[in-house]
């Protein structure tokens, strides 16, 4: 027995992986600068760490881990070995331990990058659900209610997906969310990655549904309201994905609906099942090879909207494929043999030769990435952004935690395929386990080896996972075919459709982490499914508890008894249930309260997201109105959307709560469904109504002075410790319905834990305050400063980034900012000793940043632009050239630690021309730039630029002419490899390269130099089709009306006159109409 304090804790437990499911996927935070993963991931983390919390306290009650949770009595270590998919997750903490400790950056490792924060500690907290679900899950109460609770959650998060596409989405987002939703997740891909993770749930409830309504007549009403439900549900999820257009989502998506499709054929009576399910597989993957395929038969619809993605998968030449292979090149050179990385401050990484073995450490590889950027990289994307994914799970776990890590990685997948597809009994005999486990060895192997010599080594990150994923289905699919037994399909206590919906999930993950990334939604299913797959499949039914294993036989539908004397002999079901649940009459309110409570978490968190003050309105109410009513991007315009999907959300969650419970009987229903709604709306409704009356009395303080600026921050910041505080008051709130067993039982521990449950709780709110709240609300205060930084109000930025460091010093981020905060305000400093004053505080700052982060090129090439601005505003020749070589000693390391950055070795190139009048070892800097990455325009203009500057310095018309023709070679290579998407850079170049043909007319034969005109005119006017400021257009003009004028064409140079003088700015006129009467006068 246990005692309540005990129980109490289990409830916690519950509530926090519920709390979990719930909260992370529809959860943003728009106050902060990152919006999304990292304010998701610092939720996270604080329910593991209350969670954990919980579980030591209980484990103190109950006098130590009890060997029997795991279903056996041996020892420690045998029972290590016993429980499945157990020594592979101690294989992942090991790595990860070691990788850490040994990291290229271990405080990043531990903590996370500044993007993501998916370190060490994030994947602990992965890992402590995946313990305390397998652990604490014993009742298949609670497994429907997890799984209701996960599907409820994607409810809201694929209907803000169809508002995004109607153009309905009340926040501004500064990307285009119209033709392609991102929903909750702030990106497209990610999106659709959860949504493929919890199809598999809700096509597997309403398969059970449809087959119940099949059985069982009587209750034909209570199943087509979850039939109804799960269509519902299941066609926004598609509709969604759908709308996302992400590939490597739905190929997950398909090849899971194959697995699921395959396992419930086999558990048919009918053989023509499998092979149609087999067959139907074979036809549609070989139209998607067609689809694919150039000079197909499909070739016509890959150019159609909406379906075309889905027809480049084999395009090696698009822009996605060709990101992906120059990444994965340069993950390749990052775990090949290599010279060691070299710090800035000339030391070498001491464990170079570990590291193909252990890897560069968790969430290392921005940083250590850059000595091996690709040069082509730059050419598809932003250029010089050094990726901090590998877009693939293979290639990042071999970056991050060597192949230690990628085998435990491979082995925690395959060990969750291989026991799911035995617990199914599809794996009966030993030939049959050594069949499927040498399939996917071979099938890894083969896809890997395969891969690479089709495509290239970089692509066996594809190939490995493609290749295990294949052989697993050729296994399942062999079964199909050769088996003729059929297998009853027992959805209850067997839980067979629990097991295929939880790996056909699985699998689809399995498959869209290799072409994408993981992100804290995706990886907190995965393990919590993991925990749930282990539980159902292995511990569930080895349980000696009866109430666990009758539990889902008692006829629900019976009335409840309140006597066990009036039951008949032919009632054991009821009297167990009587007699366990007899503590906890009527046992609907319970159920009531916890789907209300919950459902509540949902609408206080939708408010939470929803709820926004863009127009600056002092009444909550108003507030209230506008956030579910109006489109503010759209000047208030009526929409319902958000209104609609508060209410569906309600509506629903209530339905399923209410229906999936096997614990409530079909009287009791409709109490459940209209208690859950009326709790529900009631917490959503008060959390909506503080939080506007917080936005309002945030917009009535109008800041009159910096720290009115400070104490406003303070304010938001606050909005988020109160969300945190709502969801921490629901957990505790509905574990004491969850733990329904209260008992006074003594227990070996309990007097300790009394004493040390309450420096467990006050160590969780530390933990939690200090590792992820001040987090989150420095990046809200770092946010703030953005409007300050755009008006260059640069004095008030810099108190804000110093407020952010204050809750989190150890962030360089933020020194980084802070840095060019104190150099902007020195370009305006009134005196030489203010501005040094400011200077130096900005090397102080940046140097701090590049201690806490070595590696990050960002600090050490910006303590280079520091000096080189200082050096142009030096006092003498002499100081100007001390502080050019301190820029020029920085720009080398810099260079040094990303060498294939050409930004880098351009501006050291500006600074030997500009400063140190070195301008040789400028155009040798160029020359080895261009070797390098020869379609970077800004080296190439630069090149143009170094061959104008020699042009002017020249002695004679022979050099001149020499260093002219040079530079216009190299402003014709800037312009055609410049981005095209930059056509203002073309329009710069061909400027460049006109004004240089003019020198070379003037440089030159009469005859000659008219050719030279004619180039030029062309130039020009290829720059005026481009995207030219309209502050240039009309010099552009006046400088083709004197070209045309030097030729003799005097309509066309009137013209471009005209022109000009229409486009001049105030003081330019009088010059232009000069012009004009001259032409004017021409013959």
């Amino acid at each position: 027995m246990q005692s309540k304090l005990s129980r109490y804790c289990e409830g916690i437990v519950e509530a926090a992986w519920l709390s979990a499911v719930i909260v992370i996927p529809i959860y943003f935070n728009i106050y902060s600068s990152r919006i999304f993963e990292p304010d998701k991931v610092a939720v996270f983390r604080s329910l593991a760490l209350l969670a954990l919390s919980a579980w030591f306290i209980k484990v103190i009650d109950d006098g130590g881990v009890q060997r029997t949770d795991f279903g056996n009595r041996l020892f420690w270590f045998k029972t290590i070995w016993k429980i499945p998919m157990l020594v592979p997750v101690l294989g992942i903490v090991l790595v990860y331990v070691i990788a850490t400790i040994f990291s290229i950056s271990p405080g990043v490792s531990l903590w996370g990058s500044y993007q993501r924060l998916q370190g060490t500690y994030t994947t602990f907290s992965y890992i402590v659900f995946f313990a305390l679900v397998a652990g604490n899950l014993r009742k298949w109460t609670q497994v429907e209610r997890l799984i209701t609770a996960i599907i409820i959650a994607s409810l809201p998060v694929a209907l803000y997906g169809l508002l995004q596409r109607f153009g309905l989405d009340p926040i501004p987002w500064a990307g285009n969310t119209t033709d392609r939703v991102a929903a909750n997740m702030g990106n497209s891909i990610f999106v659709a990655a959860y949504l493929i993770m919890v199809v598999p749930l809700t096509m597997g409830r309403l398969i059970r549904a449809v087959r119940n309504l099949r059985e069982d007549e009587s209750r034909r009403w209570l199943y087509s309201i979850k039939i109804i439900s799960y269509v519902f549900i299941a066609t926004l999820q598609l509709i969604t994905i759908y709308l996302s257009q992400s590939r490597g989502p739905v190929i997950g998506l398909l090849a899971g609906g194959y697995l699921m499709a395959l396992l419930l054929a086999l558990f048919t009576k009918k053989f023509w099942v499998r092979v149609t399910v087999i067959g139907v597989a074979i036809i549609g993957g070989g139209l998607l090879v067609s689809f694919n395929l150039e000079s197909g038969p499909f070739e016509n619809l890959r150019t159609l909207p909406g379906i075309g993605r889905f027809g480049m998968l084999l395009d090696p030449e698009s822009t996605t494929a060709l990101t992906r292979k120059y990444i994965w090149q340069g993950a390749v050179d990052l775990v090949s043999a290599h010279p060691p990385v070299q710090f800035p401050d000339g030391d070498t990484d001491a464990y170079n030769i570990l590291r193909p073995l252990i890897g560069y450490g968790p969430e290392s590889m921005y940083v250590a990435y850059n000595q091996f950027y690709p040069p082509e990289l730059g050419r598809v994307e932003k250029r010089n952004a050094s990726p901090d994914r590998s877009h693939n799970e293979t290639w990042d776990a071999m970056v991050t935690t060597g192949f230690l890590g990628l085998v435990a990685y491979l082995l925690l997948f395959s060990a969750a395929f291989y026991y799911a597809i035995t617990w199914l009994g599809l794996v009966e005999r030993k030939r049959n386990s050594y069949l499927m486990v040498s399939l996917m060895c071979i099938g890894g192997v083969c896809g890997a080896v395969g891969f690479s010599q089709w495509r290239g080594i970089e692509y066996a990150g594809i190939g490995l996972p493609f290749g295990i994923m294949i052989a697993l289905l050729l296994y399942i699919s062999i079964i199909g075919i050769l088996s003729r037994e059929s297998r009853k399909l027992n959805t209850c206590r067997n839980s067979t459709l629990v097991l295929i919906m939880l790996v056909s999930a699985l699998l689809a993950h399995f498959i869209e982490i290799n072409f994408g990334i993981a992100i804290v939604a995706t990886r907190m299913l995965f393990w919590i499914y993991a925990g749930m797959l282990l539980v159902v499949g292995h511990i569930l039914p080895a349980s000696d508890d009866p109430i666990t294993s009758d539990l889902a036989k008692i006829n629900v539908n019976e009335p409840e008894i309140s006597s066990v004397k009036r039951i008949g002999s032919g009632k054991r079901e009821l009297r167990l249930r009587n007699k366990y649940y007899s503590q906890h009459k009527p046992l609907w309110m319970h159920e009531m309260l916890i789907a209300g409570l919950f459902i509540g978490m949902i609408l206080l968190t939708l408010g939470n997201n929803y709820v926004i003050n863009t127009n600056q309105s002092l009444s909550a109410s108003t507030i209230l109105i506008n956030s579910f009513t109006g489109i503010p991007r759209l000047e208030n315009s009526f929409s319902a959307g958000i209104f609609m999907l508060f209410v569906i959300t309600l509506l629903v969650g209530a339905t399923l709560f209410s229906v999936e419970n096997p614990r409530i009987n079909d009287k009791e229903v409709l109490k459940v469904f209209l208690g859950a709604i009326a709790i529900a709306a009631g917490a959503g409704m008060i959390y909506a109504v503080m939080y506007a009356g917080r936005l309002a009395a945030i917009a009535r303080l109008l800041p009159k002075n910096q720290y009115d600026v400070l104490a406003q921050t303070q304010d938001f910041g606050e909005l988020l410790t109160g969300y945190y505080f709502w969801i921490a008051a629901i957990i505790m709130m509905s574990a004491f319905f969850l733990a329904d067993r209260m008992t006074s039982q003594k227990t070996p521990g309990h007097a300790l834990a009394i004493g040390a449950a309450p420096l467990f709780l006050i160590l969780s709110v530390i933990l939690i305050q200090m590792t992820n709240l001040r987090v989150v609300k420095a990046d809200m205060v770092f946010k703030v400063a953005e409007p300050f930084v755009k008006s260059n109000q640069w004095k008030m930025a810099t108190l804000l980034y110093q407020r952010a460091l204050e809750l989190a010093p150890m962030e360089d981020h933020y020194y980084l900012f802070l840095g060019r905060s104190y150099l902007e305000q020195a370009k305006s400093a009134q005196s030489l000793e203010e501005r040094d004053s400011l200077i130096m505080s900005a090397e102080a700052d940046l140097k701090v940043a590049q201690a806490i982060n070595p590696l990050n090129t960002d600090h050490t090439a910006n303590l280079a632009r520091l000096f080189n601005w200082w050096a142009t505003r030096a006092p003498d020749e002499e100081t100007m050239h001390k502080r050019g070589e301190i820029a020029s000693g920085y720009f080398a390391t810099a260079a040094n630690l990303s060498p294939n950055n050409m930004a880098i070795w351009g501006e050291w190139a500006i600074l030997n021309i500009q400063v140190l009048n070195q301008p040789q070892k400028a155009h040798d800097l160029l020359a080895h730039a261009i070797a390098i990455d020869p379609e970077y325009s800004f080296t190439q203009g630069l090149m143009g630029d170094f061959y104008r500057l020699m042009a002017d310095s020249a002695n004679n018309i022979p050099d001149k002419r020499l260093a002219l023709e040079q530079a216009a070679s190299y402003y014709q290579v800037a312009i055609q490899v410049h981005n095209r998407r930059d056509t203002a850079l073309k329009s710069t170049y061909l400027r460049y390269l006109a004004n240089t043909y003019i020198e070379l007319a003037g440089a030159s034969e009469s005859e000659e130099s008219n050719v030279y005109h004619w180039e030029a005119i062309k130039a020009l006017e290829d720059a005026l089709n481009s995207d030219l400021a309209n502050s240039d257009r009309w010099r552009v003009q006046e400088t083709l009306a004197g070209l045309y004028a030097t030729l003799g064409q005097k309509q066309t140079a009137l013209m471009y006159a005209n022109e000009a003088l229409q486009n001049a700015a105030e003081g330019e006129s009088a010059r232009i109409q000069a012009l004009i009467n001259s032409l004017q006068e021409m013959p």
